[in-house]
């Protein structure tokens, strides 16, 4: 899911096994050149890995650098933060919340950083569904799900 922080969903993905950086890393570079847009800031709880693998891998894929890595700042999401050690320079010097200052009016956090947590939620009450369905038919009600949800929220 690429979710904007007023609940938005942006884009769905399938993912066959488990969250890897080189799927989150394909589906984004998808998703961002079929929408030619670029958020600022991109909240995600697995933040910090996911920065060293762009960072590590600039010299191997350097257009791919240059789209997820240089282009938005990563940041992890204010529920997940706690996991991580203040002894960890790369985490506070690059991903923590607390070091962008745009990102608060005060102490108070401007935008929704776990909405993607929150439709992920949303997503998983319809499981018990989506057990019965073939994968064609599970395809369209997902979709359908979401063109519903994106039009009863509030636009961005």
């Amino acid at each position: 899911l690429v979710v904007w922080s007023c609940g938005h969903i942006m884009d769905i993905g399938k993912m066959y096994s488990f969250e890897s950086n080189k799927f989150i890393t394909g589906f984004l570079c998808q998703t961002f050149m079929r929408l030619d847009e670029y958020p600022t800031f991109m909240f995600y709880d697995k933040a910090c890995v996911f920065v060293r693998t762009l960072k590590n891998g600039a010299q191997q894929n350097k257009l791919l650098h240059k789209m997820l890595y240089q282009k938005i700042i990563w940041v992890v999401d204010r529920f997940h933060f706690r996991n991580h050690s203040r002894r960890d320079r790369f985490y506070m010097e690059n991903c923590d919340a607390r070091s962008f200052a745009r990102l608060y009016q005060g102490n108070k956090p401007l935008f929704n950083t776990s909405a993607a947590e929150q439709c992920a939620g949303w997503f998983e009450k319809m499981g018990h569904i989506l057990r019965y369905l073939d994968p064609l038919q599970a395809d369209f009600f997902l979709f359908s799900m979401v063109d519903m949800r994106n039009d009863q929220l509030s636009k961005c």
